[in-house]
């Protein structure tokens, strides 16, 4: 092999070892950033990185954030035969419409509390944060940019 072509040889195996480093560094990152997602602690922690909230704001937030999922799981949990019989009815080949408009009914009226809960919740969240917090936290939500600024 001439000595110009082991150079280059050498340039692109640098080059593309280069690559893998980087690729290799960014899923780490990235997969940090997902298994942080997972728990409540992690999910605070991660928009503190943006919000820059106090220990108190943080143990605050993760409490509210373990009420908001224990009752969204509450909520699936007692509804899960009404929910099914809704998606029994539908996938029939001769489906009752009555019987799914009455089951959507109900079940859209018991979101309509849950929403409200859950608003309740987010009024708790917001009610331990300062103004300027709430107005950036209330922003990232409307452009649901959180996982961006990640």
């Amino acid at each position: 092999m001439r000595p110009a072509s082991r150079n280059l040889l050498c340039i692109l195996l640098l080059v593309s070892v280069g690559f893998n480093l980087f690729f290799i560094a960014g899923y780490r990152r990235a997969r940090s950033t997902l298994d942080k997602l997972k728990s409540d602690r992690g999910y605070i922690q991660l928009l503190s990185r943006t919000l820059h909230f106090t220990p108190e704001q943080e143990e605050k937030l993760v409490e509210i954030r373990q009420r908001l999922q224990e009752e969204t799981a509450e909520f699936n949990r007692s509804h899960s035969p009404e929910i099914d019989a809704f998606w029994d009815e539908v996938v029939k080949d001769n489906p009752d419409p009555d019987r799914i408009l009455e089951l959507e009914q109900s079940l859209a009226e018991k979101r309509i509390e849950m929403r409200q809960r859950m608003v309740g919740l987010i009024q708790e969240a917001f009610g331990c944060l300062t103004p300027a917090q709430r107005r950036d936290f209330a922003q990232m939500i409307k452009e649901r940019s959180f996982l961006k600024q990640l």
